[in-house]
């Protein structure tokens, strides 16, 4: 399964919204999904699953925030 999330402000053509709002939101977005897998692990609904952080090259601004978040939390991150 896999689960499509839409960070907002994560926009090339908003330099402003992407470094006031598209930051932050992404390193949200990161620790909720973090935050709800170690939930439903923990009260026994499914097996815990491992988190892969996964940035491509078509969108380089966001890879040195994936590498920190993924690293202080962590993660793992696939390139």
């Amino acid at each position: 399964v896999i689960d499509t999330i839409k960070v907002e402000g994560l926009k090339v053509d908003d330099p402003d919204s992407f470094k006031e709002n598209g930051f932050f939101e992404l390193i949200k977005a990161i620790r909720d999904i973090k935050d709800k897998e170690k939930k439903e692990a923990k009260n026994g609904k499914r097996e815990a699953k491992t988190i892969v952080l996964n940035g491509s090259g078509g969108y380089k601004a966001i890879l040195p925030v994936l590498t920190i978040v993924g690293q202080l939390e962590g993660m793992e991150l696939n390139y």
